[in-house]
């Protein structure tokens, strides 16, 4: 489900989503192995955005967007289907920490490469690695965003920040 803030210019990111919106709209969440990745188009000025947990399903999993190369190609054919040129696209990439035993940071990330290679999609933005998690913001209209590295996520610390 989406969930829409109460004046609808915010959207909290959740894992196994994906969206695209032609309009402004500020798209926040927080990644620990998991990785967030908007796709830009510089020349329509509009995104679409995915975060997933895993890199690929195995071979009995349902193809869902909790996994990295189901979402991230879906959304690349959603916005091909939306009008936009793969030449326009830039990708950010935010995420896939390594933390603690979970390794699927690092096969997230090599998941989301491979992909974005196959479709030959530029990357802007790579903050991507590492032993700390991330909360974000993104803007959907500019393609701009701030990565905050952080230790501990704890619900205060959320933007619109609920304290």
């Amino acid at each position: 489900m989406i969930h829409m803030d109460s004046d609808e210019s915010r959207y909290m990111m959740k894992p196994g989503y994906l969206m695209i919106y032609k309009d402004q709209l500020t798209v926040y969440g927080v990644c620990g192995s998991g990785m967030f990745i908007a796709l830009w188009d510089s020349e329509k000025e509009y995104s679409g955005c995915c975060y997933f947990l895993y890199p690929r399903p195995l071979n009995n999993q349902h193809y869902t967007a909790k996994y990295g190369t189901v979402a991230l190609r879906h959304l690349v054919q959603s916005m091909q289907e939306h009008g936009s040129e793969i030449r326009n696209l830039k990708a950010h990439l935010i995420g896939a920490g390594v933390l603690e035993d979970n390794k699927f940071g690092t096969q997230n990330e090599i998941a989301a490469l491979e992909v974005l290679v196959e479709f030959d999609i530029s990357i802007i933005s790579h903050d991507t690695g590492g032993g700390l998690a991330r909360k974000f913001v993104y803007d959907t209209k500019t393609g701009e965003n701030i990565t905050m590295k952080v230790h501990n996520i704890r619900n205060k610390d959320w933007y619109p920040y609920n304290g």
